[in-house]
């Protein structure tokens, strides 16, 4: 398994605000497409595997997460997220804990891009509303997991919140990419990410 350590791009989970699953979400297509035929050379693609990808209900909500896909790049699940970096989404001890380990920092191509950013001005405007200090830098990234609807996807917040309900399909977060690896020791590069992720 390959996984970015950065938030790699700005990209809507979907163009249109409608019911969605991560299979019909215009961010699997574009991440299944251009990105993946420009942030990998011919080599390191012939290395990343079409991994048969699950896509979990929502526990706490029911929300469907629509069909099994076949992906070279995806995003984590909310269950993953929980295999990973040892956080429940889903459990009260967990459900609203704030993990250093998930606050995301962005490739200069995603601030590029539009992304929301944690700066200096805003921390000195809103850090006396947070019992805990601000990474500068940080950013948002999405989970391909659903939220409280097939309108959100869930994501998580640059002070590394898990929210489990969701965003709406149409806020601007950021890619935090996945891909299934056989030895590929590379890195997400190029077209999609000017500095090392």
């Amino acid at each position: 398994m390959l996984l970015s350590v950065k938030g790699l791009d700005v990209k809507l989970y979907n163009t249109k605000r409608r019911d969605v699953t991560w299979e019909t979400c215009t961010l699997r297509a574009w991440l299944n497409s251009e990105f993946f035929e420009t942030a990998f050379s011919a080599s390191e693609k012939g290395q990343i595997v079409l991994s048969t990808v699950e896509n979990p209900d929502n526990k706490e909500y029911g929300t469907e997460g629509g069909n099994t896909t076949q992906d070279y790049v995806y995003l984590l699940s909310l269950d993953e997220v929980a295999r990973y970096f040892n956080i429940d989404p889903y459990s009260e001890k967990d459900k609203d804990v704030l993990s250093e380990a998930l606050i995301c920092l962005p490739t200069q191509t995603a601030v590029d891009n539009g992304a929301f950013i944690v700066t200096q001005e805003y921390v000195d405007k809103y850090q006396s509303e947070y019992s805990y200090p601000l990474k500068l830098g940080a950013c948002f990234w999405w989970f391909r997991s659903p939220g409280r609807g097939q309108l959100s996807a869930t994501d998580v917040s640059f002070v590394g919140y898990v929210s489990d309900s969701g965003g709406p399909s149409k806020q601007r977060v950021y890619v935090y990419g996945r891909s299934s690896a056989s030895g590929c020791k590379t890195r997400f590069r190029g077209a999609a990410s000017s500095d090392s992720p």
